[in-house]
């Protein structure tokens, strides 16, 4: 592995941000050729800059209605799982919603039971699934390695 990418990966495990899950992504994808970016707290010089130019270009994420992506702000559960099932499709394969905390009505309801039926995700033994926890670096990367396809004991 190149020593860019090991450094990327160590600077990553002390972050709790959009920038993390953009970085171990971009370790799991085909590294691929930087487009433009359209938010403004992006600029070249930002070591995640091509990460998440080629995650914009290819609608994986978005930024905010003022034009700012804000990628030192912490993510999710349901954010971080939205991100990674569309970095990683594989067809749906939606579960049943089993969770006390999420309703057809919420943004990410489909992306929730999809996370469940590819057995990427499961919910806390009190019956919910915490969409609004911040994500740690475990969650991410337990997340990412299941819907890269590499299977809990390999």
């Amino acid at each position: 592995m190149e020593s860019k990418y090991k450094y990327l990966i160590l600077r990553n495990l002390q972050m709790k941000s959009k920038s993390k899950l953009i970085i171990l992504l971009s370790l799991l994808l085909v590294p691929v050729t930087a487009y433009a970016v359209n938010f403004s707290d992006v600029s070249e010089d930002m070591f995640t800059y091509q990460a998440i130019s080629v995650f914009e270009a290819d609608g994986i994420v978005e930024g905010y209605p003022d034009g700012t992506f804000r990628p030192d702000q912490a993510i999710n559960r349901a954010e971080a799982l939205k991100i990674i099932l569309l970095a990683f499709p594989n067809g749906e394969s939606l579960a049943d919603n089993a969770f006390t905390d999420v309703f057809d009505d919420q943004w990410f309801f489909d992306f929730v039971r999809e996370g469940v039926g590819r057995s990427i995700v499961e919910g806390y033994t009190d019956g919910t699934f915490k969409p609004g926890q911040t994500v740690n670096f475990a969650e991410s990367l337990k997340m990412g390695l299941f819907a890269k396809g590499v299977a809990e004991g390999d």
